[in-house]
């Protein structure tokens, strides 16, 4: 997300091993002069609709701190699941995986099912 001066906003989708038609969004990140002024919806509704173009039914994503803004977007509470990360794949010649840990103290994983809207 930008504006006239420069980013102002950012996430990542990822995919999961679980199932092909579910993807992680990571790093939702606004700045924080920006924030409490709607961007973070606007992002997460963009995000949204990125991954239903793209046929995913599910859309997961973990937070310490952030679960009731995320509630009001329509996730809600679910298990960890493990990502198939692509970044650096020109610095390390190869695709790195990430698997989730459910066992970080303080980080709740949320879902949102993308195909009964």
């Amino acid at each position: 997300m930008t504006s006239q001066r420069g980013v102002i906003g950012h996430y990542r989708l990822s995919e999961t091993l679980e199932n092909e038609k579910w993807c992680v969004v990571e790093s939702v990140i606004i700045s924080t002069k920006y924030r409490g002024l709607g961007y973070g919806s606007t992002l997460m509704q963009h995000c949204i609709t990125l991954a239903r173009s793209l046929s995913m039914e599910e859309l997961y994503l973990s937070t310490k701190d952030k679960m009731a803004f995320y509630a009001r977007l329509g996730f809600t509470s679910s298990t960890a699941v493990s990502i198939l990360s692509k970044v650096n794949i020109i610095f390390r010649g190869k695709h790195s995986l990430v698997t989730a840990s459910t066992g970080l103290p303080g980080v709740e994983w949320m879902s949102k099912d993308l195909v009964n809207l």
